[in-house]
């Protein structure tokens, strides 16, 4: 629903979303949420909707890959399993 939510907003011309790397993070409203849309994911899917966002989708899922890694987690977002291809 994230990604439905963020596309919908780039339509209405918002340029500001709120990510989280890894989808790390949580809410502190809604026990067992898992965070905001992943970083990784939604650079990806811009990328696939040839709009410039200024970020580098391979630095960024390294940067990802390295949190994880520093923090011992492992989520299985779509960018960070698969790489820059769908």
């Amino acid at each position: 629903m994230a990604c439905a939510n963020t596309v919908a907003a780039l339509q209405r011309d918002f340029i500001h979303f709120d990510s989280s790397i890894s989808g790390l993070n949580g809410c502190v409203y809604a026990s067992g949420a898992t965070g905001n849309i992943v970083t990784e994911d939604i650079v990806h899917g811009f990328e696939e909707m040839a709009v410039f966002n200024g970020v580098e989708l391979a630095q960024i899922i390294a940067f990802a890959k390295e949190v994880q890694r520093i923090l011992d987690k492992t989520n299985n977002n779509g960018s960070c399993m698969f790489g820059t291809q769908p």
